[in-house]
């Protein structure tokens, strides 16, 4: 019989540790010669890879050192692999990010296991994949009867403190589990918040725990749309009858509310948005349109003697959920309201301001906000030398989830609804205190690896209902990695196998020939050709991930619980970031 690793990909010419193709000899792959010295070269390449990790702990974590006295978890919402730089010379995007992790351990292959960021986050928090948390999308989070991370290193006399970024991790998603401090504090009708305001707030939070030991969590959302940092100013102004009644910046993705007091006779109301016209890179900035979305007026109906009219070239469409969206060319548009009754009526109006960028546009101003970050990273990185905390530290960076960027699914910009390369595939390193590299690994890696992971450098052993397992082993078992994604937020129900180098994705509610999806990850930068049809493309293994996946897919299928209805702030915070 095969040894394991071969029985588990019989297909894939690949080294024992699955971690990429096994290079070819110069007496070419059949002869023997060549194959000979296949096998002489992978022996060796093995042991070197295991014996090199294996110093590595050994020199870290696990010498007579002291433990760190600090553990940062810093999670980079919306953060594709490919964007993270790890070079020390010529890196204008994360320099900050790659000086970091130069000493550390930086995982290649690492995956989320959901492209959705609150049960992306639970599944890091509590190891356990979010169709066992029963946590399938952003707004229904329910209490977890297992301990979660912080309370885990609460109980062993750490101070555990967390700054978040978005609203759908705001307390009451149930995140909060354990934490000293649980810090948000959003602004008003913007549900997500700068790397400078994480700062403030995790610099006030560090100086106050910093005495004792202490976990943080730090979360930054700025790669997320709507892809403009803090740079732009262009206004939006809306006016009811020239007085203005709301001022924001047009970048912004703000909610608007508006309570209108309209008098007899003819009222206008104005919106007025200003479009950047270039990046910070002096390129032009494309902006297809501007979307009212989810735009909702009460109090038209009640009143019989009043009217409205929407300006004559807005584009209505009508989307899930019963949400109306207005899309407008016109950087200023003029809604008119005729009241015929001798009286005054009030009108409730509400939207969500929206830039339509064009794809390359998206692509250009997202690197700019992986600049952005990376460079209040950095700024965090001064404080904790200043404060005499960095050098008993010990950080782990990881991507909550990817985004699409138009480069495939018919330039699909975002996240949430497909399983592809660029939805999944994200950063992972850790360095600091204890942790000597640099040392790449390839092993296939996710998101329930990191509490095992944080409590092996607090020397803590994780819990039973853990699934995950602690990177800091020097080899790592061979995993298949099982990701998905869930409707009502996703399009649909979409189920996963990543068996690296390959990935099989099967979304059942597609129609039978778009079903599907078997990619080479090791070949396909974006995810995104699709070798299911190709007869060549390791028959065996695809047939067996197919079984496997059907299996899966329909055990979660069956166990899946409907979620509740969302509450109104729910709904808000859901609005504001677009994912309703």
């Amino acid at each position: 019989m095969p040894p394991l690793w071969l029985r588990f990909c019989p297909d894939c010419d690949r080294n024992k540790d699955g971690a990429g193709m096994i290079p070819q000899s110069p007496g070419g792959a059949n002869s023997a010669e060549g194959l000979l010295m296949d096998m002489i070269k992978n022996r060796i390449m093995a042991a070197l890879s295991l014996f090199s990790v294996a110093l590595l702990l050994l020199t870290g974590c696990g010498s007579s050192s002291s433990p760190p006295r600090y553990i940062f978890l810093v999670t980079l919402d919306t953060t594709r692999a490919d964007f993270m730089n790890y070079a020390l010379e010529n890196n204008d995007l994360t320099p900050h990010f790659a000086r970091l992790a130069a000493d550390g351990m930086i995982f290649q292959n690492a995956y989320t296991l959901i492209p959705i960021t609150l049960p992306s986050h639970a599944s890091m928090l509590f190891s356990m994949p979010p169709h066992l948390l029963k946590v399938y999308n952003n707004g229904n989070f329910s209490r977890v009867d297992k301990p979660a991370l912080a309370q885990l290193l609460r109980g062993q006399g750490f101070q555990t403190g967390a700054v978040v970024s978005l609203g759908v991790l705001r307390a009451e998603a149930g995140l909060d589990q354990g934490f000293d401090q649980y810090l948000e504090n959003f602004r008003p009708g913007l549900w997500y918040r700068t790397a400078a305001e994480v700062n403030r707030d995790a610099m006030r939070q560090i100086r106050e725990f910093k005495d004792g030991n202490a976990f943080f969590w730090i979360h930054y959302s700025d790669p997320h749309g709507p892809y403009f940092t803090p740079e732009y100013s262009e206004k939006f102004r809306v006016l009811f009858n020239s007085k203005e009644v709301f001022s924001g910046r047009s970048t912004d993705q703000f909610v608007v509310n508006l309570e209108l007091d309209v008098a007899p006779g003819r009222n206008v109301l104005e919106l007025n948005a200003e479009i950047p016209a270039f990046n910070q890179n002096k390129q032009p900035i494309t902006v297809n349109n501007i979307a009212y979305m989810n735009f909702l007026v009460s109090g038209i109906e009640e009143a019989a003697g009043l009217k409205m009219q929407l300006p004559p070239r807005w584009n209505r469409v009508e989307q899930r959920r019963d949400n109306v969206t207005y899309f407008s060319r016109d950087a200023d548009s003029r809604i008119v309201f005729t009241n015929n009754d001798k009286s005054s009526q009030r009108v409730k109006l509400s939207f969500l301001l929206k830039l339509h960028l064009a794809p390359r546009s998206t692509r250009d101003l997202y690197q700019e906000e992986m600049v952005y970050l990376d460079r209040e990273f950095g700024k965090l990185i001064d404080f904790l030398k200043k404060e005499g905390v960095y050098e008993e530290a010990v950080f782990v960076v990881m991507g909550d989830h990817g985004e699409g960027l138009g480069e495939i699914k018919n330039n699909h910009v975002g996240h949430i609804h497909y399983l592809n390369r660029v939805y999944s595939q994200v950063p992972l390193f850790i360095a600091g205190k204890g942790i000597h590299g640099p040392l790449i690994r390839k092993e296939a890696v996710s998101n329930l690896d990191i509490a095992p992971t944080i409590l092996d450098l607090a020397g803590l052993k994780a819990t039973p209902h853990m699934l995950g397992a602690s990177l800091l082993k020097p080899e790592l078992p061979q995993r298949r990695l099982l990701l998905a994604t869930y409707a009502p937020e996703a399009f649909f129900d979409s189920y996963s196998l990543v068996d690296f180098p390959y990935q099989l994705i099967i979304t059942p509610g597609r129609p039978a020939g778009k079903r599907m999806e078997f990619l080479h990850l090791e070949e396909d930068a974006f995810g995104g050709h699709n070798l299911f049809h190709d007869a060549d493309a390791a028959p065996r293994l695809k047939a067996e991930l197919v079984n496997a996946i059907k299996e899966l897919a329909g055990m979660i299928s069956k166990s899946k619980e409907k979620p509740g209805p969302y509450s109104k702030r729910q709904q808000e915070i859901l609005k504001s970031l677009g994912y309703l």
